[in-house]
């Protein structure tokens, strides 16, 4: 069983940029951009002096930017090769409607294109 993929560095960062202030297992070092588990916050937290960010899994991210910004990030395999494609749509929920799609270039891995999505997908709040 695969384990759940943590955003990177620079999609956390935007992310909390974009408002994303929820705590996680895991958090990165503003400076150095070294990831730590949350048990360690507390014993290094002095010296980092605050400068972390929280680091979610990319299916958290996703839930969190459709439930709080109805922005939906989806990963479509491509029919003719073995490449991913994300497609990322707003939905203006008081018309019911889709405002903004965009689509991602192709990708080798689904956790590559959700990555991008994801980055995309903030981007545009």
């Amino acid at each position: 069983m695969n384990e759940e993929k943590l955003v990177t560095f620079n999609t956390a960062k935007l992310a909390k940029e974009k408002g994303f202030n929820v705590s996680c297992l895991w958090w990165y070092h503003l400076d150095t951009r070294n990831c730590y588990p949350l048990h360690d916050v507390n014993r290094v937290r002095e010296k980092f002096h605050g400068k972390n960010i929280h680091a979610p899994t990319q299916s958290f991210l996703q839930k969190w930017l459709r439930e709080k910004h109805n922005i939906n990030v989806l990963v479509q395999e491509s029919n003719i090769s073995d490449l991913y494609k994300c497609m990322i749509g707003k939905k203006d929920r008081r018309k019911d409607i889709s405002t903004d799609t965009l689509y991602t270039s192709d990708y080798k891995t689904y956790e590559d294109a959700i990555e991008k999505g994801l980055y995309f997908a903030l981007k545009m709040i």
